[in-house]
């Protein structure tokens, strides 16, 4: 009970998809993972999916990738973040605002 809840249960979605609808999510990987130092190496960001669209915020270059995951890039290949200045902007400004919110941990040199 006292441990720290940063996130809410799918439970109900898988049980039941007509009762609950999400239109928003948001993912806080702080830290480098290399699955046996082969493909599928991941670098510190944040991400949030909106609707049909999916934006990463790469911490240490400040980098942006944008994804119309819901309109036929499933896959994330082709990244429009330049295509879509203001949507990038709007987007990256909710994903600060729920890190701030959450009191999420940052990564740091110190």
């Amino acid at each position: 009970p006292e441990q720290h809840v940063d996130g809410v249960s799918f439970q109900p979605l898988l049980t039941d998809p007509a009762k609950t609808t999400r239109d928003v999510l948001f993912w806080h990987f702080p830290h480098w993972f290399r699955p046996h130092l082969g493909d599928g190496a991941s670098q510190p960001c944040g991400a949030i999916r909106e609707g049909d669209w999916k934006l990463f915020d790469f911490f240490e270059d400040g980098r942006l990738e944008l994804y119309h995951v819901g309109g036929g890039d499933i896959g994330e290949k082709e990244n429009v973040a330049d295509q879509q200045p203001e949507l990038c902007r709007r987007m990256l400004d909710r994903l600060r605002k729920w890190r701030l919110d959450s009191g999420v941990l940052m990564p740091s040199l110190k």
